[in-house]
């Protein structure tokens, strides 16, 4: 998307990979514990983090992308700051 000039799209989509990948490290972080089947050691699960905040903020983005946002976005819930927002 990047490449065809749809940085707002890929923007989003970097959003969405990122708060994905979050919540996946977190889960693995707290139940995986073997190295036995990896062929290189990784330090944990948040190895990727570094790399996905970079193509966000090359993208424009600016800090951390909004997961409980977007999450209500998917879900089609509304968090208390959307409500107030009147979205």
């Amino acid at each position: 998307l990047k490449k065809a000039s749809q940085n707002e799209k890929a923007l989003a989509a970097v959003s969405q990979a990122y708060c994905f990948w979050t919540a996946y490290a977190r889960s693995m972080d707290s139940m995986y514990f073997g190295d036995a089947v990896r062929n290189v050691k990784i330090p944990d699960w948040n190895f990727g983090d570094a790399a996905v905040l970079k193509e966000f903020t090359d993208l424009g983005g600016t800090g951390t992308p909004n997961c409980v946002s977007l999450r209500n976005k998917i879900t089609g819930r509304q968090g208390s700051a959307d409500r107030a927002a009147g979205h």
